[in-house]
């Protein structure tokens, strides 16, 4: 279960998640307000070589 907090325009996920649907999700919790717009931010490690970064 992920925090409820409002206004939330910027997010930063450090790390690839495991899958396509957990960054939708982790990426989502910026710019739930109708109309708003977000930034949603991924970092990772240079070293993370086997994981397709394509499709998200």
């Amino acid at each position: 279960q992920g925090l409820d907090v409002e206004d939330v325009d910027f997010v930063v996920q450090y790390g690839v998640p495991r899958d396509v649907p957990t960054f939708l999700q982790r990426a989502g919790r910026a710019g739930r307000s109708l109309g708003s717009t977000a930034t949603a931010l991924l970092l990772y490690e240079r070293a993370v070589k086997d994981i397709d970064l394509s499709n998200l």
